[in-house]
């Protein structure tokens, strides 16, 4: 029979439980009580698909505006006299009073593979998915602290846009349909790029990185094998060092180092691999979708007590 840990926040006993004749001391035992029956409901709820589920519609929210914020300074005003730089978003509808025109204005890409909607709220919304799950267009929208708009290009000239991207669209704003019609879409200018430092003189000759994925530690005996040849060829124990196999100066396991639903047995055994390789070369784990890692996005890196061994590389 499977059994449930729940982590018990701690907190002050409720008033309601501090029995009167112990002088004002709480009743820990009834608190407690109370506490696990309130969060095994919860948990029942949430698994269930209640109201306290997590929500991950503005996890990108602080990250879209400091990306924001920080393009700013590298855009120069434009030298067009018929085109007006706006400094926000909203302030589109009053250069539209004023007179109409041609309009310049910052912000960050929105795309709702749906066409669902504005959102209205200026706040960025939940990343949308690589494909569209309809056949609907998508919807365009270009957002910053103070608003949203939706953008309208020539028929047949959307450009291949995600969300996130900060650019500076030409225009002009329609104040009937409330929507930006593209004319120019200004990407940022690429940052200064220091130059490499020559590659070291050597007689071993060149260095190789290696990325690998799809371990799956702790599945079949078929992965066990695998990784483990592999583990002999990276530390040298067979082959003639000075191939390629000596020559791997980094690794990188970029995803699904453990199977599927193994992930005790499977946490073993990778920790045991990377702990072997750390022996030899330095080693980065990116978790993949079975990874035991956080839900939301950016992923998180693996915790070092899942990894008690080679974490101590780290």
């Amino acid at each position: 029979m499977a059994s449930t840990s729940i982590a018990l926040p701690i907190r002050r006993p409720d008033p309601q439980l501090t029995p009167a004749d112990t002088g004002g001391a709480p009743d820990w035992s009834r608190y407690l009580l109370s506490r696990l029956r309130r969060d095994v409901a919860s948990a029942a709820r949430s698994k269930s698909g209640g109201v306290d589920e997590e929500d991950y519609s503005r996890q990108y929210n602080s990250m879209y505006r400091a990306r924001l914020s920080g393009m700013r300074g590298r855009y120069r005003p434009g030298g067009d006299d018929d085109v007006r730089d706006v400094g926000r978003v909203i302030d589109l509808a009053e250069e539209d009073a004023a007179g109409g025109g041609q309009s310049r204005v910052l912000g960050v890409s929105v795309v709702d593979p749906c066409g669902a909607g504005e959102g209205g709220d200026g706040g960025s919304d939940a990343h949308p998915p690589l494909r569209a799950e309809t056949g609907a267009p998508s919807s365009i929208f270009l957002e910053d602290d103070s608003g949203r708009v939706q953008l309208e290009f020539p028929l047949g000239d959307e450009p291949p846009l995600v969300t996130g991207v900060v650019l500076r669209v030409r225009g002009r704003f329609v104040a009937g349909t409330g929507t930006l019609q593209v004319s120019q879409l200004e990407y940022p200018p690429r940052a200064p790029q220091p130059p490499l430092p020559p590659p070291p003189r050597d007689d071993v000759g060149p260095r190789y990185l290696l990325l690998l994925s799809g371990l799956g530690c702790g599945g079949d005996a078929s992965s066990s094998v695998a990784a483990g040849l592999l583990e002999d060829y990276l530390c040298g124990h067979v082959g003639d060092p000075a191939e390629e196999g000596g020559r791997v100066v980094h690794v990188i396991v970029a995803g699904n180092g453990v199977a599927p639903g193994r992930a005790a047995e499977g946490g073993a055994e990778l920790d045991a691999f990377l702990c072997a390789l750390g022996a030899s070369v330095t080693v980065d784990v990116v978790p993949g979708e079975h990874d035991p890692s956080n839900a939301n996005w950016p992923v998180q890196p693996i915790h070092p007590c899942l990894l008690p061994v080679s974490g101590t590389y780290g």
